[in-house]
């Protein structure tokens, strides 16, 4: 069984289904692992229940040529595996979906801390400049700060979905196809003003495609962006950067300022009230923290003090 071959068929079912680019990259990447373990054990690339738990197990550990991950990534990875088994199954390709409970590794919740308004402060100040690059991530960086965007969703907007005298955006859902409108800031809207005047000049500006490559480039992809941003935040002196921490950012400084959890949802593009907590975990605690001391104060006829510094 050529699992190569067979998995670039279950791909372009899953683009046809609407799955965003990056979740079919993971996942393309996932089965590539998978055959290249196969290869180096001396084992035939079959799904089984068994063998698929020897490749997470591996996968974690590093063992047999892997690089140890963490859960979260094996859990990509037994994902893909079991989609593929399942649309193998479908199609009559093997005999059973042997995959069909296969569980990853528990994986463990990862605390994403807040980027401070003297962070995104520094990072707007980097991407100042009057080039095409500089306008280009200036706009990208508002629209994520601002709007709460997901980076595929980001990188799906055209031209047409940016109605600026209305100062709105529609954008179209990675997961799920569906579309909601985002209000856009002033500073966004005139940043996203500024990047189209720019992108006039560009040889593709007449193609559909809101953002596009440098010096005459076709469209910025996932990689090309997150290179980009993530020097514009080394510039800022931001450690540990990567574009989704702009939108656990802004979703923590909604409920900050008094917005609604529903609210929130709405513009998030969230379904489950379980993402608000995933979300907003790091400014929840410090939020409880506060509040603990507001609650305590007048216990020994003193106020308490704000804390400062570290542990």
């Amino acid at each position: 069984m050529d699992i190569r071959e067979l998995a670039g068929l279950w791909l372009i079912r899953l683009r046809s289904e609407g799955k965003s680019a990056h979740t079919i990259a993971a996942y393309q990447s996932a089965v590539r692992q998978y055959a290249q373990w196969c290869d180096r054990t001396g084992t035939q690339p079959d799904l089984t229940r068994g063998q698929c738990e020897r490749f997470g197990s591996a996968a974690l550990d590093g063992r047999d040529g892997l690089r140890a991950a963490d859960p979260a990534t094996v859990e990509v990875r037994v994902t893909a595996l079991r989609g593929l088994s399942a649309y193998l199954a479908g199609e009559g390709v093997i005999p059973r979906d042997d995959l069909r409970d296969l569980r990853p590794p528990k994986r463990r919740r990862k605390v994403i801390p807040k980027i401070t308004e003297t962070q995104l402060a520094a990072l707007y100040a980097a991407c100042k400049g009057s080039d095409f690059a500089a306008r280009r991530d200036m706009a990208a960086v508002r629209l994520l700060a601002t709007c709460g965007l997901r980076v595929d969703e980001l990188l799906s907007l055209t031209t047409d979905d940016i109605d600026l005298p209305g100062r709105r955006a529609r954008i179209r859902k990675a997961k799920g196809g569906s579309w909601r409108v985002v209000p856009l800031t002033g500073p966004t809207a005139e940043a996203l003003a500024w990047y189209l005047r720019v992108r006039g000049g560009h040889r593709l500006a007449g193609t559909p495609a809101l953002w596009l490559g440098q010096g005459g480039r076709a469209t910025w992809g996932y990689a090309g962006c997150s290179r980009a941003l993530t020097r514009r935040a080394e510039a800022a002196g931001i450690t540990g950067f990567h574009a989704h921490r702009l939108r656990h950012s802004w979703a923590a400084s909604w409920l900050e300022k008094g917005g609604s959890e529903q609210g929130l949802m709405l513009m998030a593009g969230w379904r489950g009230r379980e993402m608000v907590d995933r979300y907003t975990q790091d400014a929840a605690a410090e939020r409880a923290i506060e509040e603990a001391r507001r609650l305590a104060d007048g216990d020994d006829g003193r106020p308490h003090k704000k804390a400062s510094g570290e542990w």
